[in-house]
């Protein structure tokens, strides 16, 4: 479904030995995520997922620096409005399939796609209001991953078994 989140933050940090506090940091995610699961068989199963969002910070904002022992340094603004909320890709696609050849025993495989990620970045340092640049975009990548499982009885206890290869195919990426 359709979604809009609205954010109210305020960040605290420290840059180098200097204490920041942006209060009233403002943010809006808003988008489109859908699911969907198909069963052709009992023992076979396929799912996917889509979300296509696009989160940007709201409003400039100012705010006070401090020094070690809490002095006030001066009063600064940080320039972000409408620049993208970084460090979580913006759209993601998943793709899995699941078989269960005999009872208890499943195999399995994902592939995953991350896009429009943006870099996190430091508000304080934004403080150029000539400078409108959005923060770097990494590159788009996928990656599989494969399972298998299988449930057992213990004693009494019910248990399962996993063995799990991620990063099947060695993708290099940049995730943040």
């Amino acid at each position: 479904g359709y979604y809009t989140k609205w954010m109210d933050k305020s960040v605290s940090t420290k840059v180098g030995t200097q204490f920041v506090s942006i209060p009233n940091v403002d943010a809006t995610h808003k988008g489109i995520e859908l699911e969907a699961v198909y069963t052709p068989v009992h023992n076979f199963r396929l799912s996917g997922s889509f979300s296509l969002g696009d989160w940007r910070w709201d409003n400039n904002a100012s705010f006070v620096l401090f020094n070690d022992v809490n002095e006030k340094v001066g009063d600064f603004n940080a320039y972000i409005k409408d620049l993208h909320v970084g460090n979580a890709p913006q759209t993601s696609v998943a793709l899995s399939a699941a078989w269960e050849p005999f009872p208890q025993l499943r195999i399995g495989a994902t592939w995953n796609y991350y896009g429009r990620n943006y870099a996190a970045f430091d508000p304080v340092a934004r403080n150029n209001a000539e400078d409108t640049a959005d923060a770097w975009k990494m590159p788009s990548y996928s990656v599989t991953d494969a399972w298998l499982s299988y449930g057992l009885k213990i004693g009494q206890f019910n248990t399962t078994l996993y063995c799990n290869a991620n990063n099947l195919f060695n993708q290099k990426y940049i995730a943040d």
